[in-house]
């Protein structure tokens, strides 16, 4: 969504930062094009146990195993548009620069893959690697990212 707003108008940006986004059109990862299943509920709690763990949602209490389950509609909403592999935006038509970054601990050869093919598309998208990190780095190392997010803002403003 942040690439797309900054393509959309270049003026509500002056840097983008993108934490393992996924771009299918761009770059498929393998596994990704499973279809989804007819309950969006039990499809939410298979993505979590997924992308998280199950030892994760074993330890959340039922009313946040519920709440994750009601967001199943959006989350098969959005894995469906993925699957599709209808580019969501033209990333050559990008003019603010940016950062694609990604942890080292799950799949790193595809993202390091994925931000290459970024990079050839468009000059202004660099990448950057953030080591013992995974999909939640939000959730699991929350001041090394703001760290780093200062870090790229402050070197854009620099280079201004």
């Amino acid at each position: 969504m942040a690439f797309g707003a900054a393509i959309a108008d270049d003026a509500l940006a002056r840097l983008v930062i993108t934490y393992e986004a996924p771009m299918p059109w761009i770059l498929r990862r393998d596994g990704t094009a499973t279809p989804v299943g007819d309950d969006p509920q039990l499809e939410a709690e298979k993505f979590f146990r997924r992308i998280v763990s199950d030892s994760a949602w074993n330890r959340l209490s039922e009313l946040e195993r519920d709440s994750r389950r009601k967001d199943g509609p959006a989350l098969v909403g959005d894995l469906s548009s993925l699957r599709a592999m209808v580019p969501l935006f033209d990333l050559t038509m990008l003019k603010v620069p940016a950062v694609y970054v990604y942890g080292d601990i799950l799949a790193p050869e595809f993202y390091r893959s994925l931000s290459a093919e970024l990079a050839s598309l468009n000059p202004l998208i660099r990448n950057r690697e953030v080591i013992n990190a995974a999909h939640g780095a939000h959730l699991s190392i929350p001041d090394q990212l703001a760290a780093l997010f200062g870090e790229l803002w402050d070197e854009t403003c620099a280079s201004a």
